[in-house]
């Protein structure tokens, strides 16, 4: 998977629902390339800016495996297939932003 399919697949499954009481930056890195992402009730946005936490993954696919609900999050942690640096527990507001189809889906 590419950054761009990531990106995409990301603004697929976006879940508005879960980010009404947020407005945060968050950097999802792979390697040199970054996704920034500005998370609000108004929606997401990819932007070019400097993120209010950033989280570093191994690959794209690891990106989409995490946030899609194809992987346990604590599990891939501690594999080292990605790490925060700073407020890690924004990752459960990121994990929730999302929808996948290994987690129970709840209505917009």
């Amino acid at each position: 998977m590419t950054k761009d399919e990531c990106r995409e697949e990301l603004r697929r499954n976006f879940f508005p629902a879960a980010a009404t009481e947020y407005d945060v930056f968050i950097g999802l890195t792979v390697q040199d390339q970054q996704l920034c992402c500005h998370v609000s009730g108004e929606g997401i946005n990819f932007v070019t800016r400097p993120p209010d936490v950033n989280f570093s993954f191994k690959s794209w696919d690891a990106v989409r495996g995490l946030l899609l609900g194809d992987m346990d999050p604590i599990g891939a942690f501690m594999a080292g297939q990605f790490r925060s640096d700073g407020y890690l527990t924004l990752l459960f507001l990121v994990l929730a932003i999302f929808r996948s189809p290994n987690r129970p889906q709840i209505p917009d």
